[in-house]
């Protein structure tokens, strides 16, 4: 069932959304997107065009906005919803979009509570699809079946509180953007510098890694103990502490090698990022 279906069942009204783009001219207010999903409009990417404050409208399933044709003057993108895969994120793929949005959904999913309280939501935004912060305070995610030209975080409210703020909706928007900020940078001063610490150390690890040396230094290893073990028994000794060494040898290297594919794959979540 596609998320805006389990919103409160209450009786359905029709807008033109031509209505709704005349307000939006009237008040100096452009329009950067129009997202539709099975044939109704979900969501509007505006922009304040006095202030440059950019921002999403979503529709609630109760306001049933038929896209029409005042729709080809604008982007209009239209949407799908599959069933949630867990696909693995794995070093050992090649699949970059999904990744990319299994990221900026769990990364807002860090932020719900930040969002609770507050008739301002969060959404994340690139060209293959976008994540929100929904009216639950859990996080869905669409995907585009054509590319959009932006990329990036904004707020987004919905269309009821939309018209209830209007007025001052700007204001209260720059409010909750400072209270927001504010937040976030105090925990991150709070924890960066304990965080950077671990960070150096691990960059430390992973750059005097090599997969070749790792491999070779574990056969010789294990070639060692072999000959010893192999030697013990021909001379009617105790093979234990030699089983015991071997055992925590393989304990050890698979140890250390899951550990390096966290590293590597947290760098690789990092590099997705800063190209995206």
């Amino acid at each position: 069932m596609s998320s805006h279906d389990d919103e409160e069942r209450d009786e359905v009204e029709e807008y033109e959304i031509s209505n709704l783009l005349s307000f939006f001219k009237k008040n100096n207010i452009g329009v950067n997107g129009i997202f539709t999903f099975e044939g109704r409009t979900i969501f509007l990417f505006i922009q304040y065009l006095s202030t440059g404050i950019d921002f999403f409208i979503y529709i609630p399933s109760k306001f049933f906005i038929k896209p029409d044709n005042s729709v080809k003057n604008y982007f209009h993108i239209n949407m799908h919803q599959e069933e949630e895969e867990k696909d693995t994120i794995s070093i050992f793929n090649n699949k970059s979009t999904p990744e990319m949005m299994t990221i900026s959904k769990e990364s807002l999913e860090r932020f719900v509570p930040l969002f609770e309280e507050s008739i301002y939501k969060l959404v994340y935004i690139n060209k293959e699809g976008l994540s929100y912060i929904n009216r639950y305070d859990s996080v869905d995610t669409f995907t585009f079946t054509n590319p959009f030209n932006k990329n990036g975080y904004y707020f987004m409210t919905d269309l009821e509180n939309f018209y209830k703020e209007s007025s001052n909706l700007e204001k209260n928007l720059l409010s909750q953007e400072t209270l927001l900020f504010s937040k976030i940078n105090n925990t991150f001063d709070s924890q960066l510098p304990y965080l950077y610490n671990i960070l150096t150390e691990v960059s430390v690890d992973a750059k005097k890694y090599s997969g070749k040396n790792e491999s070779d230094l574990y056969n010789n290893r294990i070639k060692k103990i072999n000959t010893i073990i192999s030697n013990n028994k021909k001379e009617g000794k105790s093979i234990t502490e030699c089983i015991n060494v071997m055992s925590n040898l393989r304990s050890h290297n698979l140890k250390n090698i899951f550990y390096i594919e966290k590293i590597t794959q947290f760098l690789k979540e990092i590099k997705e990022m800063r190209e995206n």
